[in-house]
Parts: C-alpha cells; sequence; structure tokens
C-alpha cells in the first residue's frame, strides 16, 4: 500500500483535469477497497456494528492520528452515496472524531470530503484531521523543502504574482485558472504537499491507532 499511494500521488500531474487517473477507479483494485477486504496493510481503526464503514490511519498523516473514514461499499462520489451508507458514514466521522479528540487530547479537528477536485483515491473517504497545538515551537518535517529554496520561492513568486495581476484587473497576465495554466509549476506545488508529509511509521502507527480504539 504504501509505495502504491506514494508514488501515485507523486505523479498526479493536474488535479483538476487528470483528478483520477493514477489511481486504480474499479473495485478490484481501488486501494481502499482492497483494505478493506483485507489485502493491504493498514493500521485500523473501526468498523461499524453494520459492516457499512471502516475507518483507518493516512498512511502519509498530516499530523499524528490523521485518520480516513470510509464507506465499505466502493463509490467515487460523496453524492452518489445511498442514505444507509450516507447516514452510517456521517454518524462514524463524528464518533472516530470524537474518539481522536480524547485519544490525542485535542479538540481542534479538521474534517475534509473531497469531492473530484483534490480527490487521490475515487473511493468516497473524509479526513479527519487533528490541529496543530497552536502553542507548540513549530518544527518543519525533516524531508520538507527549505523555504528559502529554489523551489519553494519559484512557487511563491509565482502565486504573489497571479494576486497582484488579479487584484490589479490586468487579465492579460493572470490566467483564469492558475491550477491548469503550468502543468509543471502544479506539479511543483503538488510535489512540495506530499514532501510535506512524512510517511507514517508503523511503531508510531501502532500506538496512535491502539489509542484511538480504546476510545470507540
Amino acid at each position: 500500500m504504501t509505495s502504491h499511494i506514494i508514488s501515485a500521488h507523486t505523479a498526479r500531474a493536474d488535479i483538476a483535469t487528470e483528478a483520477w487517473k493514477p489511481y486504480p477507479s474499479d473495485p478490484e483494485n481501488c486501494v481502499f477497497c482492497r483494505i478493506v477486504r483485507n489485502e493491504q496493510h493498514e493500521h485500523h481503526i473501526y468498523d461499524d456494528p453494520d459492516g457499512r464503514v471502516s475507518a483507518f490511519l493516512d498512511i502519509l498523516p498530516i499530523r499524528p492520528g490523521h485518520t480516513l473514514v470510509i464507506p465499505r461499499t466502493h463509490v467515487k462520489r460523496l453524492t452518489d452515496l445511498d442514505e444507509e451508507d450516507a447516514a452510517a458514514l456521517g454518524k462514524a466521522v463524528s464518533r472516530v472524531g470524537r474518539a481522536i479528540t480524547e485519544a490525542l487530547g485535542n479538540t481542534g479537528l479538521n474534517i475534509v470530503c473531497n469531492q473530484e477536485y483534490a480527490q487521490a483515491v475515487p473511493h468516497v473517504h473524509f479526513h479527519i484531521v487533528p490541529a496543530p497545538i497552536l502553542d507548540a515551537p513549530m518544527k518543519p518535517p525533516v524531508n520538507a523543502a527549505s523555504p528559502e529554496s529554489p523551489t519553494t520561492l519559484g512557487v511563491v513568486q509565482q502565486l504573489a504574482h497571479v494576486s497582484v495581476d488579479s487584484r490589479s484587473g490586468n487579465s492579460a497576465s493572470a490566467p483564469a485558472n492558475p491550477l491548469q495554466s503550468d502543468t509543471l509549476d502544479h506539479k511543483t506545488m503538488l510535489r512540495l504537499e506530499r514532501d510535506a508529509r512524512e510517511e507514517l511509521d508503523d511503531f508510531d502507527g501502532a500506538e496512535i491507532a491502539r489509542r484511538i480504539r480504546s476510545r470507540l
């Protein structure tokens, strides 16, 4: 699972136009469906009593405790879920979210469900991400790009240029959709996003999953 997800995430060329191509969209090869069938390793968190929903830790967490909650039925879009699965999914998101806050001692959460745009895996899933501790010291990931690196500065300068031109009303130099205007720069931004997220350590994952499960 780890190598498949990391390589596919890095290879994504354009979220807006190539959103689902790197990941298989059929149930047989869907990475989340394989987790449900116990064909892929994951740090398991929760299965609902009716067998409709599962939850497990994200292999590339934004922060410790980053959890994915999915319907066990393969559905690409949240808007295509039937009422029973949608109800079970909503209930599970609330229950798992509560367990995460209790296990980590942090009531702040970011809960997101992407549909098509920015959706890496074409299988409905909610991200439950613990919020940063605001008074904690800032420590960048060891594999994150330096803020002063040429790659980072290039992206910042490009975004600043687009922002200034759009405020001044200069439509000639401000692309209608910056995400689609330059594939290379967009890939750079995706790479920076991926580089800021470290692969979940198995020992840490097992301990975090145990703590969350103990609150369910």
